[in-house]
């Protein structure tokens, strides 16, 4: 499948700008981040500033323009390069969006979910849960970091900021 110029420069690569090799990759959970903007890419950012490196997370960053079946073409191969992982989360910005409308094509119970509305601590979660025993454990495990870290800060110091 080829890819033109301006879907690569909407995809975040790691610092190798490389593939990571499967060997090293191999068991893992593959993590597809997409958006409408750079919010994808930002979460991949905000995630390898924490934890450095993974090569197991890639973003795609859609154009105000792209239409359905260029953000499937585009999570297509994502997908493919990610074929020797355990099993591939796609997180999406928002349900009924583009991304994750686009990314609903390729759902398998147990192998590929869709995950709509993500947050930097629920990709955070995930990018930890190497070894995870299921799909299903790291995704829920996710969720509640994801839950965990929403705090309304004022009530938190005890502040009422109103």
């Amino acid at each position: 499948m080829l890819i033109s110029s301006s879907s690569l420069a909407n995809t975040h690569k790691t610092s190798s700008d490389s593939m990571p090799q499967k060997k090293e990759t191999e068991g893992m959970l593959g993590i597809v981040l997409i958006s409408q903007g750079s919010l994808a890419t930002s979460l991949q950012e905000g995630v390898e500033h924490m934890l450095g490196e993974q090569p197991n997370i890639q973003s795609i960053a859609l154009e105000t323009n792209e239409n359905l079946e260029s953000a499937q073409n585009r999570l297509e191969n994502a997908i493919e390069q990610f074929s020797h992982m355990k099993a591939i989360v796609i997180l999406a910005d928002l349900f009924g969006g583009t991304p994750c409308n686009a990314a609903m094509k390729f759902y398998k119970k147990g192998s590929l979910e869709v995950i709509a509305g993500v947050n930097l601590p629920f990709v955070v979660q995930l990018a930890n849960m190497k070894g995870a025993q299921s799909l299903n454990d790291a995704i829920d495990a996710a969720h509640s970091a994801g839950h965990r870290y929403l705090i309304s800060c004022g009530d938190h110091i005890g502040y009422n900021l109103s």
